[in-house]
């Protein structure tokens, strides 16, 4: 299998990359540090990119975050916007082949008030393309599937008091890539549609 995993590294995509490789896939990382780059904030820099990159059998966006407080075209762009942009680089193959997995990694925020209020309508936004993608016949019959991963606060080098919250204690990248990999996997045929919290009961 060959994945593609934007924002791939470092932090949870760096993660995903890892296990994937882990169970057998053949993955590309992309981020604005790779060669060539792959800038999700810009339209023309994921054209170009999947140009060069050619198909794949799985898809993860990875790549998207808050951004600068007001910067709203840039956070909903490189969030909803390249997750639409991507899944119509990649669907063509996956539903010629007749198998696909594409998964967005959004937030906990995609359900609740975020601090920053751009982020939690374009992780929001994020969330309802794949549910609405997961209900289209004429691509799950054809094996592709569509879900997300909700992560609450991992620890990717920035400190979060979670004293208050069930766990007591950040999850790490690796926590989220583990479900990620399952949802990539043939084991996950019949989960489509799915929006899997993963943040230890912190938003329960």
């Amino acid at each position: 299998m060959r994945a593609l995993v934007t924002g791939g590294t470092k932090g949870i995509g760096l993660a995903v990359v890892n296990q994937l490789r882990v169970d057998g896939c053949d993955v590309l990382a992309c981020s604005r540090s790779t060669v060539p780059p792959c800038d999700v904030s810009d339209p023309a820099s994921i054209d170009a990119f999947m140009k060069w990159a050619g198909a794949f059998d799985i898809l993860v966006h990875n790549a998207g975050g808050g951004g600068r407080y007001g910067e709203r075209d840039e956070v909903i762009q490189k969030n909803a916007l390249a997750a639409e942009q991507l899944i119509y680089w990649v669907l063509p193959y996956m539903l010629a082949q007749r198998w696909g997995r594409v998964v967005c990694v959004t937030s906990i925020y995609a359900h609740r008030a975020a601090p920053r209020p751009w982020f939690g309508m374009a992780k929001a936004a994020q969330a309802a393309l794949i549910a609405s993608l997961a209900k289209h016949k004429d691509y799950v019959r054809k094996g592709v599937t569509f879900n997300c991963v909700a992560p609450g606060h991992i620890d990717v080098g920035v400190s979060v008091d979670m004293t208050d919250s069930p766990l007591g204690r950040m999850g790490t990248p690796q926590e989220v890539a583990h479900v990620v990999s399952f949802l990539c996997s043939e084991r996950a045929s019949l989960v489509n549609g799915a929006n899997i919290i993963v943040d230890g009961g912190e938003s329960a």
